[in-house]
């Protein structure tokens, strides 16, 4: 379900493999999965960027 829903995001922003972009949002995906905090309202969220715009990974500029 996660690698789904991750790959849709990538297509839908045209992020190809090997652009940064796909790494922000998959580490941010699995931060909130290893911190046991993964809800589909997360998931939702961390797709949109819009949990990038509110906390962005050390890092990362958003999404």
């Amino acid at each position: 379900m996660l690698t789904k829903a991750l790959d849709a995001r990538f297509r839908e922003l045209g992020l190809a493999d090997g652009d940064p972009g796909r790494e922000v949002l998959g580490r941010r995906v699995m931060d909130l999965f290893e911190s046991g905090q993964l809800s589909a309202e997360d998931l939702r969220l961390a797709l949109s960027g819009e949990i990038f715009n509110a906390n962005p990974p050390a890092g990362a500029s958003g999404l």
